[in-house]
């Protein structure tokens, strides 16, 4: 092998290595696929089975995603950007992802309540976090979510 086509071997490989580095995860804990499986009403104490509402949430990078899998009820995502100080959660910047029309902005908090958000920037006390559990509450519910 010739030494230009060696220098753009290495070149190319230094490149690709280098490539993968760029992005990291904001928050290893956090990131996955999380299956709403319960919620408490923190009022009233009566839990809920939610095994079967198709509520998920998905954390990515600076991302969580909201969405319902149940096509009986409604069928869409809600992103949120979001952070973790400590044991609080922030979600804010709410949009609608609609692959077709484009993204969103949620400008009324209302629009929230279907997945139990009440406020366009919410804070959730992070209770439990494991490898396979999630539990948060915010003012009115408590979340309990299993890693799916």
């Amino acid at each position: 092998m010739n030494v230009k086509k060696w220098y753009i071997c290495i070149i190319g490989i230094a490149l690709m290595l280098t490539g993968c580095t760029l992005e990291r995860t904001v928050d290893s804990e956090l990131d996955g696929f999380w299956q709403l499986e319960q919620i408490e009403d923190l009022d009233s104490g009566e839990k809920t089975d939610m095994h079967e509402s198709g509520l998920y949430w998905t954390v990515q990078m600076r991302l969580l995603e909201v969405w319902n899998t149940n096509k009986n009820m409604f069928h869409e995502s809600v992103f949120f950007r979001f952070s973790r100080e400590g044991n609080v959660l922030t979600l804010s910047e709410p949009y609608y992802d609609y692959r077709n029309k484009g993204d969103i902005k949620i400008e009324d908090a209302s629009e929230l309540n279907r997945y139990y958000i009440y406020n366009l920037e919410e804070r959730f006390t992070v209770e439990v976090l494991t490898n396979s559990t999630l539990q948060l509450k915010n003012e009115k519910i408590r979340f309990f979510f299993r890693r799916y």
